[in-house]
């Protein structure tokens, strides 16, 4: 519980956010840090009026710390499988689409079926996804095709086709489809998020430079500045469903896909927590 606590305080900055945070008074946080840095032979922390900081000490503890509350998180839910999955945590990794797009419904049943289950949602770019996913740091990850390993377990559960989406003005209102040679001739829009790191590396598969004129992170506004007729971007053809602007798709020629998995390791596989995650995706995915 002791590196539960100071990560707690690391987090929050503070003894008593932390306290409030793991439903503790500050005198039994306080005491559990005073006995620890006994233990230890030196303060990791460093008492501030406006707070708490760590001592050069225990920025030094500090990955290990981490490491140690993951590795205790791990031994709880391998505990908790004889309870039929009733406490433990789950960390997924995913990207900034994937989390609004694929993971809510899944969520939300998990969340319904196993309610003391504390889910942790990191999201990041696929490589550190995967580095996650490698280093036990994160239990599932949602990643793209070119980004697994033959040795994961894999569910594919996103098979997108990439579409142009443009202004709709006459120009684009004409066109059945556009060459993914012609991507350069247009202002290009580019989401600066996970799909700037996919489009940058398909696009160089065929070599195609776009002429990249403005960088948005949400998508929402870069379909809004393609709406005024800024430019146009590329997205999965499912992206644009739960957004409503005046704006039009158009197949690429050749045909472009974006295939997305939820991924474990195979060693993590037998964790209960894990195991109900991938049921109810299953299910879910069947049913759509």
């Amino acid at each position: 519980m002791r590196y539960r606590i100071v990560k707690q305080i690391i987090e929050t900055g503070s003894f008593t956010k932390a306290a409030e945070t793991l439903n503790m008074t500050q005198s039994a946080v306080s005491h559990a840090i005073n006995s620890f840095e006994k233990e230890l032979g030196f303060s990791i922390f460093h008492r501030l009026k406006a707070g708490v900081q760590l001592t050069q000490e225990g920025e030094l503890l500090k990955g290990l710390i981490e490491t140690m509350v993951i590795t205790e998180d791990r031994l709880y839910n391998e505990v908790h499988a004889i309870n039929a999955v009733e406490a433990g945590t789950l960390r997924v990794g995913s990207f900034a689409t994937a989390s609004s797009r694929i993971l809510p419904q899944i969520m939300k049943i998990y969340d319904e079926r196993y309610p003391n289950i504390t889910v942790e949602l990191i999201d990041s770019d696929y490589e550190i996804i995967k580095e996650k996913l490698e280093d036990g740091s994160i239990d599932i990850a949602v990643l793209e095709e070119k980004y697994i390993e033959k040795d994961y377990y894999k569910l594919p559960y996103l098979y997108d086709e990439l579409m142009v989406v443009a202004p709709n003005t006459p120009l684009f209102q004409s066109k059945e489809k556009i060459e993914i040679g012609q991507i350069p001739d247009f202002p290009f829009i580019m989401p600066d998020n996970d799909q700037d790191t996919f489009l940058k590396q398909l696009l160089k598969n065929y070599n195609v430079a776009p002429n990249i004129k403005y960088r948005f992170q949400l998508l929402s506004t870069v379909f809004a500045m393609i709406e005024v007729g800024l430019g146009i971007t590329m997205v999965s053809e499912t992206a644009l469903k739960t957004y409503k602007f005046d704006v039009i798709m158009i197949p690429i020629e050749p045909k472009l896909y974006r295939n997305v998995s939820l991924v474990a390791l195979k060693s993590q596989l037998n964790s209960p927590v894990v195991k109900a995650f991938f049921s109810i995706a299953k299910s879910l995915k069947a049913k759509g």
